[in-house]
């Protein structure tokens, strides 16, 4: 039976009797970024630059140093990412490659070191690290605290089974999570396709078709209108629309908790229960062009999730809109906002934009673009028929949707139970 000691280490705890206590800088080395220059196209080095917000991957860019030694060579060694998104995440990489200025490499010195024993180890400091962290601080890892951190020493061959046993384990959990995933793609793609063929066919099989001499669909119902969405808006705005950059710099300020808060296309994704962002009364009365209620179609209009779209729910706290997305409320008159949210939802018009986002760097969606997409638009009475059917019909894949999630979100607690018992030696493997 194995007796264990104590740490005096929080997130360890208690270890097996055989193993030590160490500091990290006695068994490993650290080494930044330095100076060097980074260049794109034909004219680069082809050595790879590790990128530290994808962690371990590479982006499609090249580094040329200024002195060789600045490339290493392929071993397996222990990348981590410093700062940013990603921070604190850790990868072993085994190929050509320079580090970016906000990444650090680890490098076993001896001999008593398995660098996949310690990639797992090194993964639980920093997730506890991370829950030590304010709700609103950005993850960050100093380098003068990389080189202090204390690990432990297993003997080697403790190290080389722990190590093994936990490839074997979370490889599975891996090739699980991605069927998983895989199974999340085709009902999303099962919903897509529900929503595009109710809002370009409608319900009825055997109703007359019009050619719309739109190259992105060909045919809709005879009875349809082909309209510009800016026929059918009756507020386009967003929150640069309620001063100039300085008045709004001077003006909102943001609080961790205050009188209104923010709302991020990010808050409804994960329904509200994420960090929250607010401002003072008096700055939500200036950014009174795009005060919130609930219904308002929210898109983002730049960085990653451009063409995001959402529809802001009903909630019982004031709220306004967050820089980079546009808010639309629309002509009840004429068209539901519910039936215009699943057309946005649908990929008819983010088509009639693909081009010209693709001779941009970075995505983008202006107020212009956005007013002259083309609409198909049935009688108000035909749209909540449509609505009605798509939410009955995509209820079921959400729930099943929601469902996948959670077991993925067990399966990951678990993983991450198992690398923590196995790394402190509190299972025998």
């Amino acid at each position: 039976m194995t007796t264990f000691k104590d740490t005096n280490i929080k997130w360890i705890w208690k270890i097996p009797e055989d193993w030590t206590v160490v500091p990290l800088k006695h068994y490993f080395s650290f080494e930044k970024w330095k100076d060097a220059q980074i260049f794109t196209g034909e004219y680069c080095s082809k050595n790879q630059w590790i990128y530290p917000v994808y962690s371990g991957q590479t982006k499609d860019n090249w580094i040329m140093a200024k002195i060789d030694s600045y490339i290493y060579e392929s071993k397996d060694r222990l990348f981590v990412t410093t700062v940013w998104a990603k921070a604190m995440t850790i990868s072993i990489i085994s190929w050509k490659y320079s580090l970016s200025q906000n990444c650090a490499l680890i490098k076993e010195t001896n001999n008593h070191t398995n660098v996949k024993f310690y990639s797992y180890l090194l993964k639980i400091l920093f997730s506890y690290e991370k829950g030590l962290l304010a709700d609103l601080m950005q993850p960050s890892l100093r380098f003068e605290d990389l080189v202090e951190y204390k690990i432990i020493l297993p003997p080697l061959s403790t190290q080389t089974t722990i190590a093994n046993f936990l490839d074997n384990k979370t490889d599975k959990i891996s090739t699980f999570i991605k069927n998983k995933k895989e199974t999340i793609k085709l009902l999303q793609e099962q919903k897509q396709a529900i929503i595009h063929k109710a809002v370009t066919t409608g319900l009825e099989e055997w109703v007359k078709m019009k050619d719309t001499w739109n190259k992105w669909i060909w045919t809709i119902p005879k009875q349809w209108k082909v309209i510009k969405l800016k026929y059918l808006i009756n507020t386009l705005t967003d929150f640069t629309s309620n001063g100039s950059f300085a008045s709004l710099a001077k003006n909102v300020k943001y609080f961790e908790t205050w009188y209104s808060r923010l709302i991020r296309l990010t808050d409804i994704r994960v329904d509200f229960k994420n960090l929250w962002v607010y401002v003072t009364e008096k700055a939500h009365k200036f950014l009174k062009n795009s005060e919130l209620f609930w219904g308002e179609i929210l898109i983002a209009n730049v960085w990653a999730y451009t063409w995001f779209v959402c529809i802001m729910p009903k909630v019982d706290f004031i709220s306004t809109l967050w820089p980079n997305m546009l808010l639309l409320r629309f002509n009840n008159n004429v068209v539901l906002d519910k039936y215009i949210y699943y057309f946005l939802l649908s990929d008819l018009w983010s088509k009639q934009l693909i081009l010209e986002s693709e001779s941009s760097a970075q995505p983008k969606l202006n107020k212009h673009d956005l007013k002259n997409i083309t609409v198909f638009l049935p009688k108000l009475n035909e749209q909540k028929w449509i609505v009605e059917y798509i939410e009955k019909e995509t209820n079921l894949i959400d729930t099943a949707i929601s469902k996948i999630e959670s077991e993925i979100q067990l399966i990951e607690e678990y993983k991450n139970s198992l690398i923590y018992n196995a790394v402190t030696g509190k299972i025998n493997i």
